[in-house]
Formats: C-alpha cells, structure tokens, sequence
C-alpha cells in the first residue's frame, strides 16, 4: 500500500540523513514525491543533504512534474529525447541563456543519446552512440 511504502521510505531517508555519507537513488522521482507525497524529504536532501555528505540521484520519466530544487540544486543533469511541451518547458528554465537551446537538443536527441549539462559550470556535452555494424552486434563480423 502506499501507506506502507510512504512510512518505510519516510524512515530510510530520516535514518540515511542522520548517519549521512550514503548516496540514494530514486528510481522514480514522480512516483516518490507525488504518489507517496515524500517531495518535502527529496526537498530536504536536495537543500541539506550535502553538507552531511549525501548525494541524491533522481530519475524521472515526467520532469515537469517534479519539486524545481531538483533541478537548481543539482550539479549534473541527464537528459534523453523528451517531445512533451510541458517537460521541454521546465527543462527551458533550467539555463535562462540557452533555454531555446536546450528545448530544441532534448527535443531532437537520437535514440541512445543524452544531454549533459553541468550547473555549476553551464557546460552541456550531447552523448552519442559510436557507429556498430549490425554483424558486430550478432557476433558475425567486426
């Protein structure tokens, strides 16, 4: 039930933030902040937690509809192709110099590529996948 699951994760986050140095992955950030209610204790780790040596890795397939200190407190972000209006819009906010920039890359990435994008430096790097022959993936060819 999400009355368990929101307790048993309430709890975690309470105990990992008193003894600090942990690194959490959050799978499914939407889910965690507005299934489970929990954006007040993601909050709290994006605003305290690194003073206590703590890191959050947040995953989201919806980004606009996730707390904003996800993206203003963060030093690195990845993103994939996204085509949704809305979340190309919150993406937008994140660079106020490039916003049209980083809508249109995100919007136009290929399958397999990414959007870096460094916060605190305001460098972004697009991934990309190297060229492999489909005889190579088979185990047929090089």
């Amino acid at each position: 039930s999400t009355d368990y699951q929101r307790n048993v994760f309430h709890t975690a986050f309470g105990a990992i933030y008193r003894e600090g140095g942990w690194t959490v992955a959050l799978d499914e950030t939407w889910y965690m902040v507005n299934t489970l209610g929990l954006g007040m204790d993601v909050k709290m780790y994006l605003l305290q937690a690194r003073a206590l040596d703590i890191s959050l890795v947040c995953a989201t397939q919806r980004p606009a509809n996730v707390p904003l200190e996800i993206y203003d407190q963060s030093s690195h972000l990845f993103f994939w192709r996204d085509n949704d209006e809305t979340n190309l819009k919150r993406l937008g906010g994140i660079s106020w110099r490039s916003a049209a920039m980083i809508r249109q890359i995100v919007a136009n990435l290929e399958q397999f590529q990414v959007l870096y994008i460094n916060t605190r430096t305001g460098r972004m790097v697009r991934t990309r996948c190297p060229a492999v022959s489909p005889l190579a993936i088979e185990g047929k060819g090089k």
